[in-house]
């Protein structure tokens, strides 16, 4: 790896992004899928709750009313609630395609079960203080370490501007 120049480390310095707090930085990596493993191959399954997502955590990830728990690589879907991270060991996630509405399709992955241990990390949605919008957690963090100094970082809830030392 190339060593930073005086202007790189500058500009890091510049939006905070060095002597940060690591859990700071760990929840702004946490929203990123591992790379699959010769024992493992990593995906994400969204949840529509909050709720949905705290039981995962406790419980695993159960099967759908079609017997399935879907799964997808390429992106996150349906992130009312957050989603979770879970690794399932190679090979046995079957692809298939998820037809959204016509001429609108994505690849998907289902399994029958995720256990609690195969889960990797859950990413919640947290309240951003206006109205009902929402934001994930990860991105909240991210946006604070590169901008700590923005005036949108005075609008987050106060927890999570005490949490990312903003205030």
């Amino acid at each position: 790896m190339d060593e930073l120049s005086g202007q790189d480390i500058s500009k890091f310095l510049e939006k905070g992004l060095i002597n940060q707090d690591p859990n700071v930085k760990a929840m702004a990596q946490s929203g990123r899928l591992p790379l699959d493993d010769d024992k493992y191959e990593y995906f994400y399954h969204s949840v529509r709750t909050p709720k949905e997502l705290a039981s995962i955590n406790r419980k695993g990830v159960e099967a759908g009313k079609d017997g399935k728990v879907s799964l997808s690589k390429d992106e996150i879907r349906e992130r009312g609630g957050g989603f979770a991270i879970v690794r399932v060991p190679r090979g046995q996630a079957v692809e298939g395609v998820d037809v959204v509405e016509p001429n609108l399709k994505y690849r998907k992955w289902t399994v029958p079960s995720i256990s609690k241990d195969d889960v990797v990390g859950v990413v919640k949605m947290v309240p951003t203080g206006v109205g009902n919008h929402m934001i994930r957690e990860d991105e909240l963090a991210k946006f604070a370490l590169e901008n700590p100094n923005h005036p949108d970082a005075k609008d987050l809830p106060k927890k999570y501007q005490k949490w990312f030392r903003l205030k």
